[in-house]
Protein backbone atom coordinates (compact mmCIF):
# COMPACT_ATOMS: atom_id res chain seq x y z
CA UNK A 1 0.00 0.00 0.00
CA UNK A 2 2.81 2.55 0.58
CA UNK A 3 5.96 2.97 -0.71
CA UNK A 4 9.42 3.16 1.05
CA UNK A 5 12.78 3.97 0.37
CA UNK A 6 15.72 4.21 3.20
CA UNK A 7 18.84 5.83 3.06
CA UNK A 8 21.82 5.81 5.16
CA UNK A 9 24.85 8.51 5.12
CA UNK A 10 27.57 8.21 7.28
CA UNK A 11 30.30 11.42 7.87
CA UNK A 12 33.33 11.16 9.14
CA UNK A 13 35.34 14.51 9.93
CA UNK A 14 39.34 14.20 11.76
CA UNK A 15 41.39 16.99 12.50
CA UNK A 16 44.58 16.45 14.99
CA UNK A 17 43.75 18.76 17.44
CA UNK A 18 39.99 17.40 17.96
CA UNK A 19 38.19 14.53 18.92
CA UNK A 20 37.02 12.66 15.71
CA UNK A 21 33.38 13.64 14.60
CA UNK A 22 31.43 10.52 13.03
CA UNK A 23 27.53 10.55 12.55
CA UNK A 24 25.02 9.04 10.14
CA UNK A 25 22.08 10.13 8.86
CA UNK A 26 18.55 8.09 8.23
CA UNK A 27 16.19 9.29 5.99
CA UNK A 28 13.05 7.74 3.86
CA UNK A 29 10.45 8.79 1.76
CA UNK A 30 7.15 7.28 2.43
CA UNK A 31 4.16 7.92 -0.28
CA UNK A 32 1.05 8.45 1.40
CA UNK A 33 -2.37 8.37 -0.72
CA UNK A 34 -3.29 11.58 -2.55
CA UNK A 35 0.78 11.34 -3.22
CA UNK A 36 1.58 13.19 -0.21
CA UNK A 37 4.64 12.23 0.28
CA UNK A 38 6.36 11.97 4.27
CA UNK A 39 10.20 12.33 4.94
CA UNK A 40 11.60 11.57 7.87
CA UNK A 41 15.24 12.08 8.95
CA UNK A 42 17.13 10.88 11.58
CA UNK A 43 21.19 12.72 12.98
CA UNK A 44 23.26 9.98 14.90
CA UNK A 45 26.78 11.25 16.87
CA UNK A 46 28.29 8.45 17.47
CA UNK A 47 30.79 10.12 19.67
CA UNK A 48 27.96 11.21 22.37
CA UNK A 49 26.13 8.10 21.22
CA UNK A 50 22.84 9.93 21.29
CA UNK A 51 20.66 11.25 18.14
CA UNK A 52 21.63 14.83 17.25
CA UNK A 53 18.92 15.84 15.33
CA UNK A 54 15.03 15.00 13.94
CA UNK A 55 13.07 16.79 10.93
CA UNK A 56 10.09 15.17 9.33
CA UNK A 57 8.62 17.01 6.16
CA UNK A 58 5.29 16.70 3.98
CA UNK A 59 5.58 17.60 0.18
CA UNK A 60 2.04 17.65 -1.48
CA UNK A 61 1.95 18.05 -5.67
CA UNK A 62 -0.56 21.15 -6.39
CA UNK A 63 -2.12 22.85 -9.57
CA UNK A 64 0.04 20.22 -11.83
CA UNK A 65 3.26 22.28 -11.13
CA UNK A 66 2.97 23.15 -7.67
CA UNK A 67 4.13 21.91 -4.13
CA UNK A 68 3.41 22.84 -1.30
CA UNK A 69 5.36 21.88 1.95
CA UNK A 70 6.07 22.00 5.78
CA UNK A 71 8.72 20.83 7.80
CA UNK A 72 9.53 20.41 11.42
CA UNK A 73 12.51 19.81 13.19
CA UNK A 74 14.20 19.59 16.36
CA UNK A 75 18.05 20.25 17.17
CA UNK A 76 19.08 18.16 20.56
CA UNK A 77 22.37 19.62 21.02
CA UNK A 78 21.13 23.38 20.75
CA UNK A 79 17.73 22.70 21.65
CA UNK A 80 16.19 24.51 19.22
CA UNK A 81 13.39 23.82 16.84
CA UNK A 82 12.29 25.07 13.27
CA UNK A 83 9.20 24.98 11.47
CA UNK A 84 8.57 25.94 7.99
CA UNK A 85 5.46 26.16 5.61
CA UNK A 86 6.07 27.01 1.79
CA UNK A 87 4.20 26.70 -1.42
CA UNK A 88 6.58 26.83 -4.72
CA UNK A 89 5.32 27.15 -8.35
CA UNK A 90 6.62 26.68 -11.78
CA UNK A 91 4.92 28.65 -14.25
CA UNK A 92 7.10 27.25 -17.06
CA UNK A 93 8.81 30.75 -17.86
CA UNK A 94 9.91 31.11 -13.91
CA UNK A 95 9.75 29.70 -11.10
CA UNK A 96 8.30 31.09 -7.91
CA UNK A 97 7.99 30.59 -3.95
CA UNK A 98 6.66 31.77 -1.05
CA UNK A 99 8.01 30.71 2.32
CA UNK A 100 7.85 31.01 6.35
CA UNK A 101 9.89 29.96 8.77
CA UNK A 102 9.73 30.07 12.60
CA UNK A 103 12.40 29.02 15.34
CA UNK A 104 12.62 29.59 19.49
CA UNK A 105 13.83 32.93 18.81
CA UNK A 106 13.02 34.92 14.89
CA UNK A 107 10.26 34.12 12.03
CA UNK A 108 10.71 34.83 8.44
CA UNK A 109 9.27 34.99 5.13
CA UNK A 110 10.80 34.62 2.02
CA UNK A 111 9.49 35.17 -1.33
CA UNK A 112 11.89 34.07 -4.58
CA UNK A 113 11.58 34.10 -8.37
CA UNK A 114 14.00 32.78 -11.02
CA UNK A 115 14.25 32.13 -14.37
CA UNK A 116 15.85 33.57 -17.40
CA UNK A 117 15.13 35.22 -21.36
CA UNK A 118 17.41 34.08 -23.92
CA UNK A 119 17.28 35.75 -27.03
CA UNK A 120 19.30 35.67 -30.52
CA UNK A 121 18.22 38.64 -32.66
CA UNK A 122 20.27 36.92 -35.52
CA UNK A 123 18.87 33.19 -35.09
CA UNK A 124 15.29 34.47 -34.48
CA UNK A 125 14.62 32.79 -31.49
CA UNK A 126 13.60 34.11 -28.52
CA UNK A 127 12.67 31.82 -25.18
CA UNK A 128 11.68 31.77 -21.31
CA UNK A 129 13.53 28.91 -18.98
CA UNK A 130 12.04 28.41 -15.26
CA UNK A 131 16.49 27.90 -14.95
CA UNK A 132 19.02 30.66 -14.53
CA UNK A 133 21.11 31.05 -17.37
CA UNK A 134 23.80 33.14 -16.65
CA UNK A 135 27.39 32.25 -17.31
CA UNK A 136 25.98 29.00 -19.16
CA UNK A 137 26.08 28.09 -22.88
CA UNK A 138 23.42 27.59 -24.99
CA UNK A 139 23.44 26.21 -28.63
CA UNK A 140 20.71 25.08 -31.08
CA UNK A 141 20.61 23.26 -34.21
CA UNK A 142 18.82 23.34 -37.30
CA UNK A 143 18.50 20.95 -40.41
CA UNK A 144 18.20 22.43 -44.08
CA UNK A 145 17.57 20.44 -47.50
CA UNK A 146 21.11 21.84 -48.79
CA UNK A 147 19.91 21.50 -52.70
CA UNK A 148 23.14 23.48 -54.27
CA UNK A 149 25.61 21.43 -52.01
CA UNK A 150 27.57 23.86 -50.78
CA UNK A 151 27.10 23.56 -47.39
CA UNK A 152 25.59 26.52 -46.64
CA UNK A 153 22.06 27.47 -46.04
CA UNK A 154 20.68 29.86 -48.44
CA UNK A 155 17.21 31.55 -48.61
CA UNK A 156 15.62 29.45 -51.01
CA UNK A 157 16.56 26.15 -48.91
CA UNK A 158 14.12 24.91 -46.66
CA UNK A 159 14.16 24.03 -42.88
CA UNK A 160 13.94 20.40 -42.83
CA UNK A 161 11.70 18.45 -39.56
CA UNK A 162 13.05 14.70 -38.39
CA UNK A 163 16.49 15.24 -37.48
CA UNK A 164 17.18 14.37 -33.83
CA UNK A 165 20.22 15.71 -31.86
CA UNK A 166 21.69 14.20 -28.68
CA UNK A 167 23.95 15.45 -26.36
CA UNK A 168 26.65 13.44 -25.26
CA UNK A 169 27.76 15.94 -22.08
CA UNK A 170 23.95 17.00 -21.19
CA UNK A 171 22.22 19.65 -21.01
CA UNK A 172 18.30 21.01 -21.13
CA UNK A 173 16.86 20.00 -24.68
CA UNK A 174 13.96 21.49 -26.32
CA UNK A 175 12.37 20.77 -29.29
CA UNK A 176 10.78 23.22 -31.56
CA UNK A 177 7.80 22.67 -34.15
CA UNK A 178 10.05 23.79 -37.02
CA UNK A 179 12.62 20.61 -36.39
CA UNK A 180 15.03 22.73 -34.43
CA UNK A 181 16.53 21.61 -31.26
CA UNK A 182 18.27 24.18 -28.66
CA UNK A 183 20.31 22.76 -25.73
CA UNK A 184 20.25 24.85 -22.74
CA UNK A 185 22.22 25.42 -19.57
CA UNK A 186 25.58 23.86 -21.05
CA UNK A 187 28.82 23.64 -19.58
CA UNK A 188 31.02 26.59 -20.99
CA UNK A 189 34.50 26.83 -21.88
CA UNK A 190 34.71 23.15 -23.09
CA UNK A 191 33.94 20.90 -25.79
CA UNK A 192 30.70 19.41 -26.41
CA UNK A 193 29.93 16.09 -28.18
CA UNK A 194 26.98 15.37 -30.41
CA UNK A 195 25.25 12.74 -32.09
CA UNK A 196 22.88 13.41 -35.20
CA UNK A 197 19.86 10.43 -35.58
CA UNK A 198 18.83 11.13 -39.50
CA UNK A 199 16.17 7.70 -39.07
CA UNK A 200 13.17 10.39 -39.45
CA UNK A 201 14.08 12.13 -42.36
CA UNK A 202 10.91 11.87 -44.64
CA UNK A 203 13.24 11.08 -47.74
CA UNK A 204 15.84 7.92 -48.06
CA UNK A 205 17.56 10.26 -50.79
CA UNK A 206 18.45 12.78 -48.11
CA UNK A 207 21.64 12.50 -46.29
CA UNK A 208 24.30 14.10 -44.04
CA UNK A 209 27.65 13.83 -44.28
CA UNK A 210 29.22 14.38 -40.41
CA UNK A 211 26.78 12.73 -37.51
CA UNK A 212 29.04 12.77 -35.09
CA UNK A 213 30.24 16.96 -34.08
CA UNK A 214 32.37 18.25 -31.26
CA UNK A 215 31.44 21.73 -30.39
CA UNK A 216 33.09 24.46 -27.99
CA UNK A 217 30.61 26.87 -26.71
CA UNK A 218 30.98 30.17 -24.75
CA UNK A 219 28.81 31.41 -21.80
CA UNK A 220 26.37 34.04 -22.52
CA UNK A 221 25.78 32.89 -26.33
CA UNK A 222 23.09 30.67 -28.14
CA UNK A 223 25.52 28.83 -30.93
CA UNK A 224 23.77 28.37 -33.95
CA UNK A 225 25.03 25.35 -36.27
CA UNK A 226 23.10 24.78 -39.41
CA UNK A 227 23.43 21.16 -40.63
CA UNK A 228 23.06 20.39 -44.43
CA UNK A 229 21.28 17.76 -45.75
CA UNK A 230 22.33 17.02 -49.24
CA UNK A 231 19.83 15.26 -51.91
CA UNK A 232 21.34 12.50 -53.30
CA UNK A 233 20.36 10.04 -56.57
CA UNK A 234 20.50 6.03 -57.28
CA UNK A 235 21.53 4.61 -60.22
CA UNK A 236 20.93 0.86 -61.02
CA UNK A 237 20.70 -1.64 -63.15
CA UNK A 238 21.66 -5.41 -64.35
CA UNK A 239 24.65 -7.07 -65.25
CA UNK A 240 23.85 -10.24 -67.75
CA UNK A 241 24.79 -12.87 -70.09
CA UNK A 242 24.30 -13.57 -73.56
CA UNK A 243 21.71 -15.83 -72.33
CA UNK A 244 19.78 -12.70 -70.24
CA UNK A 245 20.47 -14.61 -67.30
CA UNK A 246 21.98 -12.14 -64.19
CA UNK A 247 25.54 -12.73 -62.83
CA UNK A 248 26.51 -12.02 -59.95
CA UNK A 249 30.04 -11.01 -58.16
CA UNK A 250 30.66 -8.73 -61.25
CA UNK A 251 32.72 -5.30 -60.58
CA UNK A 252 30.53 -1.76 -61.72
CA UNK A 253 32.91 1.36 -61.50
CA UNK A 254 31.02 4.82 -61.47
CA UNK A 255 32.79 7.07 -62.48
CA UNK A 256 32.33 11.50 -61.93
CA UNK A 257 32.63 13.69 -65.22
CA UNK A 258 37.07 13.86 -64.60
CA UNK A 259 36.65 9.89 -64.51
CA UNK A 260 37.84 9.77 -61.08
CA UNK A 261 36.29 6.79 -59.29
CA UNK A 262 32.95 7.60 -57.37
CA UNK A 263 31.90 4.27 -55.82
CA UNK A 264 32.38 0.58 -57.03
CA UNK A 265 29.69 -2.16 -56.86
CA UNK A 266 29.42 -5.56 -56.88
CA UNK A 267 26.37 -7.13 -58.66
CA UNK A 268 24.13 -9.68 -56.75
CA UNK A 269 23.55 -13.43 -57.36
CA UNK A 270 20.63 -11.90 -59.64
CA UNK A 271 23.12 -9.23 -61.87
CA UNK A 272 21.17 -6.68 -60.29
CA UNK A 273 23.53 -3.47 -58.58
CA UNK A 274 22.51 -0.27 -57.58
CA UNK A 275 24.04 2.59 -55.43
CA UNK A 276 22.14 5.60 -53.64
CA UNK A 277 24.69 8.74 -53.13
CA UNK A 278 25.03 10.60 -56.39
CA UNK A 279 25.18 14.34 -56.17
CA UNK A 280 23.85 16.16 -59.70
CA UNK A 281 26.03 15.91 -62.57
CA UNK A 282 27.16 13.71 -65.25
CA UNK A 283 28.70 10.25 -64.67
CA UNK A 284 29.90 7.23 -66.98
CA UNK A 285 29.25 3.26 -65.43
CA UNK A 286 31.58 0.75 -66.76
CA UNK A 287 32.39 -2.83 -65.92
CA UNK A 288 36.04 -3.51 -64.04
CA UNK A 289 38.58 -4.38 -67.81
CA UNK A 290 40.63 -6.04 -64.87
CA UNK A 291 37.99 -8.50 -63.52
CA UNK A 292 36.70 -9.29 -67.08
CA UNK A 293 40.42 -9.59 -68.63
CA UNK A 294 40.97 -12.14 -65.94
CA UNK A 295 37.33 -14.03 -66.26
CA UNK A 296 37.73 -13.67 -70.28
CA UNK A 297 34.57 -12.24 -70.58
CA UNK A 298 34.23 -9.10 -72.68
CA UNK A 299 30.90 -6.14 -72.39
CA UNK A 300 29.26 -4.10 -74.06
CA UNK A 301 30.07 -0.31 -73.96
CA UNK A 302 29.80 1.70 -70.80
CA UNK A 303 27.43 4.05 -70.40
CA UNK A 304 27.06 7.91 -69.81
CA UNK A 305 24.02 9.03 -67.62
CA UNK A 306 23.18 12.28 -65.59
CA UNK A 307 21.66 12.72 -62.31
CA UNK A 308 19.58 16.08 -62.02
CA UNK A 309 18.57 16.10 -58.10
CA UNK A 310 15.55 17.49 -56.69
CA UNK A 311 13.68 17.65 -52.92
CA UNK A 312 12.69 14.21 -54.11
CA UNK A 313 16.18 12.87 -55.31
CA UNK A 314 17.06 11.49 -59.14
CA UNK A 315 16.86 7.75 -60.41
CA UNK A 316 18.39 6.41 -63.38
CA UNK A 317 17.99 2.59 -63.19
CA UNK A 318 17.96 1.35 -66.50
CA UNK A 319 21.78 0.32 -66.88
CA UNK A 320 22.18 -3.19 -68.51
CA UNK A 321 25.45 -4.81 -69.18
CA UNK A 322 25.83 -7.69 -71.73
CA UNK A 323 28.85 -10.02 -70.99
CA UNK A 324 29.67 -12.20 -73.65
CA UNK A 325 32.98 -15.13 -73.83
CA UNK A 326 35.76 -14.20 -75.15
Amino acid sequence: MYGVNLNLITNAFFHKNNDPLIFSRLSSSITFPKQIIFTPQLDYEYSSHSLNAVQGQLRKRIFGSGYLHTSYGYNFNFNQFHFNIGFNLNVGFSRFGLSSTTNRWESSFTETASGSLLFGSSLDNTSFSDRPSMDRANVKFIAFLDMNGNGIKDNDEPQLQGMKVTSVSGGKKEEANDGSSLFRGMEPYMEHHFSINTDHLNRIAWRVKKKRLNIYLNPNQMRLVEIPVSVVGEVGGFVLDSSTNGLGGIKVRILDEQQQLVKQIISEPDGFFNYLGLKSGSYTAQLDAEQLENLKLKANDSFGFKIFNTEEGDIVDNLEFVVQTK
